[in-house]
């Protein structure tokens, strides 16, 4: 059976290894309520290295037909997830080490639950020298590998996966014209018809495309507004 190391505290090397830990930058885990009000985690171990991968995510979807035609709104969306591995605990071999069920108590509540302001999980920032990452939790494991002679976990692993979207990029076009639509985002003064005879060379084009971008009333168009101008045929 598991037991603490009680022997090894309070002696001269536990001291000098806790007074090396008390000068090293420790990781901070920041996770942000729905008030925007961050509550800090600070690591007693750093990890020994982190990953960052960048990927991509296809989210298009069909519009409505317009004239017969079908448009494919294309979104894509620029990932960058961060991993990493957090070490707990308890047996008093690492100093100042934080008790291990009540550290992963603490990951398990403010991260893996539902924001219900963002409909989503709560935003985490993971902030350590050059890191300063704000994303969302992606995935938690954790491997419990040593406990006391009750089973409390005295040591384990919290491999971590957080995610974040750096950007995103937007086109459409028709399933039945390679052209790509354009998009236009509105001016003070401009009208649908204006603008039709400027992506079109015709203003008669403007109930296509108030139709195209589900709009009830073309003639209202305010500053700032983005509008679609499909390729019609």
């Amino acid at each position: 059976m598991a037991t603490t190391n009680k022997g090894f505290e309070g002696s001269a090397l536990h001291k000098d290894i806790t007074a090396v830990f008390a000068q090293v930058a420790k990781m901070e885990l920041r996770s942000i309520d729905e008030t925007g009000k961050p509550e800090t985690f600070v690591v007693s171990v750093n990890p020994e290295t982190y990953t960052r991968k960048f990927t991509t995510r296809d989210k298009s979807s069909h519009k409505k037909k317009v004239d017969g035609q079908v448009y494919v709104v294309k979104i894509v969306e620029f990932l960058e997830t961060i991993s990493f591995s957090l070490w707990f605990d308890s047996t008093g071999v690492i100093p100042e080490s934080k008790d291990v069920v009540e550290s992963l108590g603490w990951l398990e509540r403010k991260l893996v639950r539902l924001d219900g302001e963002m409909h989503a999980t709560p935003y985490l920032e993971v902030v350590w020298g050059a890191l300063n990452l704000r994303g969302q939790l992606k995935s938690l494991d954790i491997d419990y590998q040593y406990f006391d002679q009750n089973g409390k976990p005295l040591r384990a692993k919290a491999s971590i996966v957080v995610e974040r979207i750096t950007g995103n990029g937007e086109v459409s076009k028709s399933l039945r014209s390679p052209d790509l639509t354009r998009q236009h985002t509105v001016q003070a003064g401009e009208t649908l018809p204006l603008l039709c005879q400027k992506y079109y060379k015709d203003p008669t084009y403007h109930v296509q495309v108030a139709e195209a971008n589900n709009m009830p009333h073309f003639t209202n168009l305010e500053p700032g507004q983005k509008i679609y101008f499909p390729p019609l045929v």
